[in-house]
């Protein structure tokens, strides 16, 4: 259904440029510099989709590190009216860092399979229910048959009113879903530094998510889902071409 949906797409309307350019403006070449001047650079060169994982649990440790890394508190600031504020290491609108995660645990040493709240405040995890959600997850994820086999998968959603509260105009969304991605972005490199891969999907079905979560959709919505896991070694087609 989905190869059919793109393939109509495509033969009744013509795509968008992958590229802008401005013809007959003047150029200026920029050095070739090396992909990986330093750590940081190499980890960053090497990102991409992951879209399949080893079935192998990873450890306690490292799901501990990417949520620290990722979406934990790096320290406060106090700044007038607003009283205390958090960092993290990403940016936030007005420091009020919106999204919350919803880890789906699979399979990671020394942790029950279920669905738990990442609480920022203690850097632990919150148990909301025991069980294997993967089949759950998948629904979620519009039954997509690359979403399977990762260990850990993080529901991401919004809480609102701590940026619009603030910013109160039709724009603040916009910072919303920013927070949304430079977290995700985040993700992929605390995996990546642990020889991981992730992955991140935005087609979903948002109702199931928040029915699960007891979420009502308004004050806190469901936004996208992240996955991580041991990468699973692809073809030189397969890592060329992983949308196909």
């Amino acid at each position: 259904k989905r190869r059919s949906y793109a393939n109509r797409l495509v033969k009744h309307g013509k795509q968008p440029d992958i590229y802008k350019d401005y013809p007959g403006r003047r150029q200026f070449p920029l050095p070739k510099t090396p992909t990986s001047s330093s750590k940081t650079n190499e980890v960053l060169a090497s990102l991409h989709d992951v879209r399949r994982f080893q079935r192998r649990p990873i450890s306690k440790e490292s799901l501990a590190e990417i949520l620290r890394l990722a979406c934990g508190e790096h320290g406060k600031i106090t700044e007038k009216p607003w009283g205390e504020l958090l960092l993290k290491t990403h940016h936030s609108a007005g420091g009020r860092h919106p999204i919350e995660v919803y880890p789906v645990v699979v399979s990671v040493d020394g942790l029950k399979p279920g669905v738990y709240h990442y609480n920022v405040r203690k850097h632990g995890l919150e148990l909301l229910k025991l069980g294997d959600f993967s089949g759950q997850v998948r629904r979620i994820a519009n039954s997509q048959t690359w979403v399977k086999n990762a260990p850990v998968y993080l529901r991401m959603t919004a809480v609102f009113d701590r940026t619009s509260f603030k910013y109160r105009h039709d724009y603040f969304l916009r910072s919303v879903l920013m927070d949304a991605g430079h977290m995700s972005q985040s993700v992929y490199l605390a995996a990546k530094s642990l020889g991981l891969g992730a992955c991140a999907t935005h087609a979903l079905r948002h109702d199931i998510a928040e029915t699960f979560l007891g979420l009502d959709g308004i004050r806190e919505s469901f936004l996208f889902l992240v996955m991580f896991g041991w990468p699973q070694e692809l073809s030189r087609a397969e890592l060329i071409s992983p949308y196909r």
